[in-house]
């Protein structure tokens, strides 16, 4: 089954690799795309939206034209460049018509590239938000960055998120953004406050 968050999206590319790699036939493998929730309208975004019912009444499940397959070997290609070219060129020019769903969803692992202005990414910026708003706990300020962005396409979890904090406070920054109290490699333990720097840094951010 496939579903429109991007690390979903990005399983099934690899899965194309892997049956190339073990030279598996790829004319067996078979697809289950969901687009909306049956009996409901809102999109599909992953399983965890579905309940039992829905998740019974799938699409049909459909094979790989040879025009997928050839444009999840040159989004692979861009995916494991050593540098971003090939990901921007894709994603600038028009939409991916064999594959819609995974062009809209690889335009959201853009936010993971920092901005040119701050040097900090779209989940950055949302731990600094969070951190002044359900602060100083980290995991209730990592659990809020993601339930606000609950349906977007790129919802990387928890360990990322941390390890993104963890980075914004590491002690070997001249200038670090939050400052780290307790047990840092336990989240729960975890206490945040946003550093003099780290005021400015956000304010002028937003």
């Amino acid at each position: 089954m496939a579903w429109k968050r991007l690390a979903d999206q990005l399983f099934l590319i690899w899965v194309v690799q892997l049956f190339k790699l073990i030279s598996a036939d790829l004319k067996k493998l078979r697809i289950i795309q969901f687009y909306r929730a049956p009996y409901a309208d809102f999109e599909a975004i992953s399983i965890g939206c579905l309940n039992s019912k829905q998740i019974m009444t799938h699409p049909s499940p459909t094979s790989l034209k040879k025009r997928e397959i050839k444009d999840m070997d040159l989004i692979w290609d861009a995916l494991i460049a050593s540098e971003p070219i090939m990901l921007i060129n894709i994603l600038n020019r028009q939409p991916i018509n064999s594959l819609p769903i995974l062009y809209r969803s690889l335009k959201s692992l853009l936010r993971r590239f920092p901005d040119i202005r701050t040097g900090l990414n779209y989940w950055d910026n949302e731990i600094l938000k969070n951190t002044i708003l359900h602060g100083p706990k980290a995991a209730r300020i990592i659990g809020n960055a993601l339930a606000e962005n609950i349906d977007y396409f790129d919802w990387p979890g928890d360990h990322y998120l941390y390890y993104r904090l963890r980075r914004l406070g590491a002690e070997t920054l001249d200038m670090p953004l939050v400052k780290l109290r307790g047990s840092s490699p336990k989240m729960r333990d975890t206490e945040v406050t946003l550093t003099e720097f780290g005021q400015q840094k956000f304010k002028w951010r937003i």
